[in-house]
């Protein structure tokens, strides 16, 4: 889900991932209106590197969705429809590392594996 910001058209303010299983989109859909003010809460380092500018950007920062800023909390003035400790409890960020180092445990004994069968194949072809 993107929100379009008159003041930063440049940007999709994305909803997405874990964060869209936390908002209440019913709730959503049926309160807000377009030109309605919303408050959004994104990271610090985001706001200060692409929307204020006050800190430079970095390599990654201006290749790797430059243009896409996630949001981790959604409200108007009267609700919440997206709260920051709900999405902390569905975002676990350290548990998506923990896996891609587990699967890349594996992925590596597999290819040691491999690699080791076919060099002792290759010596038993050539006698030694």
């Amino acid at each position: 889900m993107n929100l379009v910001l008159d003041k930063y058209p440049d940007f999709n303010f994305d909803i997405e991932g874990t964060s869209y299983y936390a908002i209440n989109l019913n709730r959503y859909l049926t309160k807000v209106k377009t030109g309605d003010t919303l408050f959004l809460d994104i990271k610090t380092d985001v706001y200060q590197k692409k929307l204020s500018k006050e800190k430079e950007l970095s390599f990654s920062d201006k290749t790797v969705n430059y243009r896409k800023i996630y949001v981790y909390e959604l409200k108007d003035k009267n609700r919440s429809y997206m709260a920051l400790k709900d999405n902390n409890n569905d975002r676990n960020e350290w548990g998506h590392y923990f896996w891609g180092i587990i699967g890349l445990f594996f992925i590596g004994c597999g290819v040691y594996l491999s690699f080791e069968k076919s060099v002792k194949s290759l010596l038993k072809k050539a006698g030694m």
